[in-house]
């Protein structure tokens, strides 16, 4: 059975001979009768023109239309004249040489450009992980980076959607999959070891090789070794003369051989500005050094606080206005309905329920209770509005 690439078109030679075994000749198209059967579906007649070579020989050429469908081609050939032709394929979407035509040798790399879109279709028991009872699959090394061209892995080498959480097996990539120093990598722009130092300095003549002053300043220092280990502090300059680091507040130890890790992010301007370390806050602004504290005794003596309490305390508040004293009120209006029920008249309204009337200083209603004595409890209602 011969196999033939999905959706390609072949001219397929074939031989006709007689009961004997003689080849048959001068036969025509038209003398044909030609039936077709894809994967084993229902047959169908085949339109297609069959030419004669030599000796017996002729040909059909298959369009794409034949060879649509994956799976096993039948075509059967009959003529009066000859024994009946059966010719049988096998539609498959790659074909082993299709592949092996768009792998580059040299030097072992798998060209990603010489590979077509479709080209290799994925088993997925192909790569398994071994289980130690069939072998190694794929041999320890021998995927690596050297494996592949430059470039052959991409953004653009890699279709939309391929790479997905769904797609990624949960605890895949974990602390045994990454390097030792991923987290490092990751998170640092520079990394080393000193070479000396001290409580406010830090230098490494390996590493801290920049030319221009204050090159690092602004941004954060790591020591991940050591005493002071793992304290972060700020950079406040650099010396490209000495390779060392400034930094601020002051670390309580000397460093010494420490390892040490320059953290990314946004490197900020500290010029004019004093680290704040502590319960002691330095305030912005001239006097430099003053604090709160000393701006509020250069600013505000107790003799001054006083003054100002007192004249809060002699400014005149305003009456309520009518409506339901709040249960919750401020001490400004909770002082005035107390004062008003005091100072303006109170009246007691006889004339049906007894009401205990308060008012404001025109003499209008702005709150009342219910009163009532049986002769034995003397009760007051809540407040509600006048009048």
């Amino acid at each position: 059975m011969y196999p033939l690439k999905q959706s390609t078109t072949i001219t397929v030679p074939f031989f006709v001979h007689d009961a004997n075994g003689d080849a048959v000749t001068g036969l025509t198209d038209g003398s044909f009768t030609k039936r077709i059967s894809k994967d084993g579906t229902t047959w169908a007649a085949m339109t297609v023109t069959i030419a004669e070579e030599e000796n017996g020989w002729y040909t059909a050429p298959f369009s794409t239309s034949h060879t649509d469908t994956l799976g096993i081609l039948t075509v059967v050939l009959t003529n009066a004249g000859a024994k009946q032709v059966n010719l049988q394929f096998r539609i498959d979407a790659n074909l082993p040489d299709t592949i092996a035509g768009l792998v580059s040798t040299v030097d072992g790399v798998v060209d990603a450009t010489l590979i077509a879109v479709a080209a290799v279709s994925v088993d997925t028991t192909a790569i398994v992980a071994d289980t130690g009872t069939d072998g190694v699959k794929i041999a320890a090394g021998e995927i690596k980076t050297t494996t592949f061209g430059s470039g052959a892995i991409n953004a653009a080498a890699i279709g939309t959607g391929a790479i997905t959480s769904a797609k990624i097996e949960t605890d895949a990539i974990g602390a045994d999959e990454l390097a030792a120093n991923a987290v490092t990598e990751i998170r640092s722009v520079k990394t080393g070891t000193a070479t000396g130092g001290s409580t406010t300095t830090l230098a490494d003549t390996v590493n801290l090789t920049e030319l221009a002053t204050d090159f690092w300043k602004g941004m954060r220092l790591l020591i991940t070794s050591g005493n002071n280990a793992p304290l972060e502090r700020l950079i406040t300059g650099f010396t490209p003369a000495t390779d060392t680091l400034t930094f601020s507040p002051a670390l309580p130890n000397a460093i010494v051989a420490n390892t040490w890790e320059i953290l990314a992010g946004t490197r900020v301007d500290v010029d004019g500005h004093t680290p704040q370390t502590g319960d002691s806050f330095a305030r912005l602004g001239s006097p430099a050094g003053a604090d709160i504290a000393a701006d509020i005794a250069a600013n505000a003596t107790p003799t001054e606080v006083l003054t100002q309490v007192n004249a809060a305390l002699d400014t005149a508040i305003a009456e309520i206005a009518q409506g339901v004293p709040s249960a919750t009120p401020s001490l400004r209006n909770a002082a005035m309905l107390l004062y008003m029920s005091l100072r303006n008249r109170i009246a007691v309204d006889t004339t049906g329920t007894d009401v205990l009337e308060i008012r404001n200083d025109a003499d209008v209603v702005i709150a009342k209770k219910l009163v009532t004595d049986d002769g034995t409890t003397y009760s007051e209602a809540k407040m509600v509005t006048g009048p």
